[in-house]
Order: C-alpha cells, then structure tokens, then sequence
C-alpha cells in the first residue's frame, strides 16, 4: 500500500537546544512537538494526513487520519519513545 499524500507538511524540526536558542524561539514543548512531528512523519512515511500534536498537563495528545491501524500504532510508538513517562491519547482516525 503507498504512503498517503497529504496536502502540506510542515518544516522539519531545526534541531537546535534551548540552552543556545535566542529570545522569541520556540520553548522546551514547541521543540519536542517538532522532535515527534518528525519522527511520526518517519516512521510512518508520511502516513498521517493532518498530523497534529499537543502537549498539556494531561500529556500528549496524537490527532489526524491514515489509512491502517498499523499505521496509527507506529505514530504512537514513535511519540511514546520521546515521551514515555507522559500519558498518551492517540486520537488518530483510521479510515
């Protein structure tokens, strides 16, 4: 089965630290959001149209859609790895 085509993504994660960063750059969430939009866009080849990732105090949450729930379950695992003492809700549609 071929990866889904969604219609933008977003730029790629810069990869710089905090510690070096200027005032006005992203902070420590805004980073690791970009870390694990990265690696879900990765793992899943580019597998989840409209992927979008928040962080609160309730932990992370995974939106989108894909075509296989193989593919939902490699987007969580992905994000568990750079967070895996936060709770996770994966709200990945399957369609």
């Amino acid at each position: 089965m071929s990866p889904v085509a969604c219609d933008r993504e977003p730029p790629a994660a810069s990869g710089r630290e905090v510690a070096d960063a200027p005032p006005g750059s992203p902070t420590e969430v805004e980073l690791l959001i970009a870390r694990m939009e990265q690696l879900v866009r990765g793992n899943t080849h580019g597998g989840v149209c409209g992927l979008e990732i928040r962080i609160d105090s309730g932990g992370v949450v995974l939106d989108g859609r894909c075509r296989t729930y193989y593919c939902k379950q490699l987007a969580q695992h992905a994000v568990m790895s750079l967070a895996p003492r936060r709770p996770l809700v994966n709200l990945i549609e399957v369609r």
